[in-house]
């Protein structure tokens, strides 16, 4: 019997493992979804899109799976699986969103910074974003609280300006870009914003240390970035205070190790939403024979996303700590950081852009100069 070729659908050798799982998966996922889409696929078992629609174009020539009506399909299959017509897995009901709110944020959010894997951006869905504030708001984590977030090309730091609950909102992001929009927004429609140009790998001001009672934010998905940003966020935050982040891609193997990092900060996770933060698919990421696919199965990517992560709401106690670490620059890098800076032009926004080139060659800089070293951070 002919099996699936994982050559044709991996980009990287470590990925095939993740592949093998996940066709076993989709076949399971069928068996109790039968006739799902594409995205259904995507959001509820996982994979990067790119390659997901590869691999099963594999599986529909071995006869593995059907499509008709763009719709995915095994013999004899059941249609057991339902999610929540209201809340789509998310918890929050959207439908009673401000509608003026959401277009005024759509609007901002179309004339945002296009991403750059330099700072490893990977933004999530306008809808993730709202999605965000009104989960928070729910939670009481927002009205009349002093929030801040530790990185915010999503721009959530302005979707919550917008409702104007908050007692003061700051925004810390190390790309000028983000900074500097977040900042013209706020006036244009003064909001209770402030932006600022920020590095995590820093040590913080006085005068924001130990200041906020909610934190957001969105890392590199990878133990040792996670660890420096929790460390960067516990510093931030009063006792008792709440921090939000998304780890765990669907497009990655599990790592344990990042559960690791937050029990060596003795933080309470109090909870975890599987499939929750939806992640924007990058139009010029797709090869042409990807796009061939995407036609045949006459699937949108005016629809799609790349990949889900759990979205995970963390308690800072009295026994919260962070944890000192001594990391070369080139430990806090991506993997789509790291093709970029191997080949510039694998990045989706640097090209023609001074900016982003200057900031290309400073990274450069510091990873082939063996005296930088980062220290993060000092014990509480």
């Amino acid at each position: 019997m002919q099996e699936i070729n994982y050559n044709e659908i991996i980009e990287n050798d470590f990925e095939e493992p993740i592949y093998k799982h996940l066709s076993q998966q989709i076949l399971y996922f069928l068996n109790i979804n039968n006739g799902c889409s594409f995205w259904d696929i995507i959001h509820y078992v996982g994979g990067s899109e790119r390659r997901v629609v590869r691999l099963l174009d594999q599986m529909e020539k071995l006869s593995m799976i059907h499509i008709e009506n763009d719709r995915f399909s095994v013999n004899n299959g059941h249609k057991f699986f339902n999610i929540c017509s209201t809340c789509h897995g998310k918890m929050v009901d959207t439908k009673n969103f401000d509608k003026k709110i959401t277009a005024k944020f759509i609007d901002i959010y179309s004339k945002k910074p296009a991403p750059t894997f330099i700072f490893d951006q990977r933004p999530v869905t306008y809808e993730t974003t709202i999605n965000r504030v009104m989960y928070m708001i729910n939670r009481m984590d927002i009205v009349g609280k002093d929030v801040v977030m530790l990185g915010d090309d999503d721009l959530t730091g302005i979707a919550l300006g917008l409702f104007g609950f908050s007692k003061s909102i700051v925004v810390l992001d190390i790309d000028k870009r983000i900074v500097d929009y977040t900042n013209l927004i706020a006036k244009q429609f003064d909001l209770n914003i402030k932006a600022i140009l920020f590095d995590a790998t820093k040590d913080i001001p006085r005068e924001l240390k130990n200041r906020f009672d909610t934190l957001l934010f969105d890392p590199t998905p990878e133990p040792i970035p996670f660890g420096i940003f929790l460390n960067t966020a516990i510093e931030l935050c009063k006792p008792s205070s709440t921090i939000y982040t998304s780890i765990y891609s669907t497009a990655m193997e599990f790592n344990y190790e990042m559960q690791k990092v937050i029990e060596k900060r003795n933080l309470h996770i109090t909870d975890m939403l599987p499939h929750w933060t939806d992640y924007k698919n990058i139009d010029n990421l797709y090869r042409q024979s990807d796009l061939k696919l995407f036609e045949k199965y006459k699937i949108k990517l005016d629809d799609g996303i790349c990949f889900t992560e759990t979205f995970i709401r963390m308690i800072k106690t009295q026994k919260t700590k962070t944890v000192k670490m001594q990391i070369n620059q080139s430990d806090l890098l991506g993997k789509a950081t790291k093709r970029v800076l191997k080949d510039s032009k694998e990045d989706v926004e640097i090209k023609n852009n001074k900016y982003l080139d200057s900031c290309l060659e400073k990274l450069r800089r510091n990873i082939n100069d063996k005296n930088v070293r980062l220290t993060n951070y000092r014990k509480m």
